[in-house]
């Protein structure tokens, strides 16, 4: 599956993603403000940036997700 442009969702109340998983997003990708309790469902690839401010859950901060390639900056300030 491939979208086309930006995939926004900020601060949707979200504790898990969608299941993305083999998707191919070509723009940017921001889950910033939620509480996720893991990666699970995170595309494959992100050809724009990965946008992770604000993220709820500590055990995340700062990590990215292992099996996704991120062609443009990876985002968490």
């Amino acid at each position: 599956v491939v979208f086309w442009g930006n995939m926004d969702l900020s601060y949707a109340g979200l504790r898990q993603l969608p299941d993305m998983k083999g998707a191919t997003i070509h723009g940017n990708y921001d889950i910033s403000g939620n509480f996720l309790l893991g990666f699970s469902g995170v595309p494959s690839i992100i050809d724009g940036d990965f946008i992770m401010k604000n993220i709820k859950n500590p055990a995340l901060v700062g990590r990215k997700p292992q099996y996704t390639i991120i062609r443009g900056n990876y985002i968490t300030r």
